[in-house]
């Protein structure tokens, strides 16, 4: 699994973004792995995380590395509980952060940033556990309730009583 599409880094290069610099050099995947679970218990307020959106949409660096420092332990311990899997949830995080700085000009600063990032994070978590472990039409229809077995016992309980009727 790529952590970051060939397409968004790409983009982020355009635009001018370093995102893929590791914010954390111990860490190989640049993700952080911190007990907080929002910017807020940082010690980061509302007005100073619009102000390092604003910044970063405008291509701050030192804004983006904030932003990203800030939510990313509380996007990959989301993640890794709604997967189960350190591995997608590294990836998620990466893409999910990839995709939200290419798109901060779409953030409505009516609404919390995490919620957007959170939204965006599930989002991609989904979309790869599908490409992991695809659903087939076929295994859909098998394991609706009312077909199958129910059509089969129906034929054969015909049969049996045409057999029944044959033998009086």
């Amino acid at each position: 699994i790529r952590s970051v599409s060939e397409r968004s880094i790409r983009k982020m290069r355009r635009a001018g973004w370093e995102f893929l610099k590791r914010t954390n050099e111990s860490d190989p995947c640049g993700v952080t792995r911190t007990r907080s679970t929002s910017a807020m218990t940082n010690g980061m307020t509302k007005s100073r995380e619009l102000k390092l959106i604003r910044l970063a949409a405008k291509g701050d660096l030192d804004a983006a590395s904030a932003l990203i420092k800030a939510h990313q332990g509380s996007v990959f311990a989301y993640i890794r509980r709604l997967c189960g899997r350190e591995d997608i949830a590294e990836d998620t995080t990466q893409e999910a952060f990839a995709r939200v700085l290419l798109n901060l000009d779409r953030f409505d600063p009516k609404y919390r940033f995490s919620t957007w990032l959170f939204t965006i994070a599930r989002r991609i978590m989904i979309n790869i556990m599908t490409k992991l472990h695809p659903v087939y039409d076929s295994e859909r229809l098998g394991a609706a309730p009312g077909t199958g077995d129910v059509v089969g016992t129906r034929l054969e309980q015909s049969e049996s009583n045409g057999k029944a009727k044959d033998l009086l």
